[in-house]
């Protein structure tokens, strides 16, 4: 009776996603792979693999049931771990409880992911920021959404999932729309200067 019981227990999504990442690294599965042989789709198989990088202090919460499957894939979905575990604190502990899907999808699209229809800097300027050796168009940075399919967000591809290096790109291409302003005047006046000296 126990074995019969035993064999009907779900296994926590947790426990599947690692399961599915060791059949990925020691197996070579792919998605498509997976989600055959699983029975499942695709997009079930993605929210599971997001869950592998899901920071501690949110699996536990989600072991405890304090946030669902949906919350923990927004969290984990998240590129660079050093946000994941700083969106992670905010889900669980901004409004003195654990926020809603609903509140933290807002959360995350209002600080998390920006726009880049209508960016206030040229997407495919490489010489902008030296420092990155990326453009925001498809094909190249690893922030643009739809260049990441394991961590597609939302329902567009021209989405940037690094907000402070966009932030960083907007002031750099202030400076250098001050820079060429300046440099424009001065020449003006320069040549203002040359044509007053003749016309004496």
């Amino acid at each position: 009776m126990d074995r019969i019981y035993a064999s009907r227990v779900e296994l926590h999504d947790l426990d599947r996603a690692d399961g599915f990442h060791k059949k990925i690294s020691r197996h070579g599965y792919s998605v498509e792979e997976l989600a055959k042989s699983e029975n499942k789709g695709e997009t079930f198989i993605r929210d599971l693999l997001h869950l592998g990088k899901l920071p501690e202090v949110a699996r536990q919460a989600f072991r405890n049931g304090e946030i669902s499957k949906s919350v923990c894939v927004l969290i984990s979905s998240i590129p660079d771990e050093e946000r994941r575990v700083e969106f992670a604190k905010e889900v669980l502990h901004k409004y003195g409880e654990p926020m809603s899907f609903r509140k933290a999808k807002k959360w995350k699209e209002q600080y998390y992911m920006k726009e880049l229809k209508g960016a206030p800097f040229p997407l495919d300027d490489l010489s902008l920021d030296p420092e990155w050796r990326y453009t925001c168009t498809k094909g190249s940075c690893p922030d643009w959404n739809g260049n990441t399919p394991q961590q597609w967000q939302g329902k567009r591809a021209d989405i940037c999932l690094n907000p402070d290096h966009y932030a960083k790109l907007v002031r750099l291409n202030e400076a250098r729309v001050r820079r060429r302003t300046k440099d424009f005047q001065s020449a003006g006046e320069r040549e203002f200067g040359i044509h007053s000296d003749v016309s004496r």
